[in-house]
């Protein structure tokens, strides 16, 4: 029994810690888009998004779009994992749904304008490897 409540307590602690890792994250990414925009209102950088793969993007864009929306997408899964394996907690699923907004409204206006599943999924695997993996037709 005591073996039991030790096993349980240990799992508490990292769930606690993996909480308050998500809640960092989500900071210092919605802090991220909040320093971009400020640039932009402030020295009026352009925002360039026309292009649809990060690789193209300038620096300037990576930092302030990119980068954020790559961290969203990845916060997502892990509160997800959170919500699933851990105590529930209300603020890590708002978040999360907060956070798939965006996603959300990416993915309409893909299949909007006519892009296929295919499409979309390269793109994503793109968006979760930060630019690095580039799927390509």
């Amino acid at each position: 029994m005591e073996n039991m409540k030790r096993h349980t307590k240990k799992r508490m602690k990292r769930s606690e810690i993996a909480t308050k890792i998500f809640y960092v994250a989500t900071a210092v990414s919605v802090a991220l888009l909040f320093f971009g925009l400020f640039l932009y209102r402030a020295i009026g950088a352009p925002f360039n998004l026309d292009k649809i793969y990060v690789s193209e993007l300038s620096v300037y864009d990576i930092l302030t779009f990119a980068i954020p929306f790559s961290m969203w997408a990845w916060l997502i899964i892990c509160g997800t994992l959170l919500l699933s394996f851990g105590k529930k907690n209300w603020l890590v699923l708002t978040i999360c749904i907060v956070l798939a907004i965006p996603n959300a409204v990416v993915i309409m206006i893909m299949c909007t304008y006519g892009k296929d599943a295919t499409y979309i999924f390269k793109w994503y695997v793109e968006v979760l490897s930060f630019g690095l993996i580039v799927l390509k037709d």
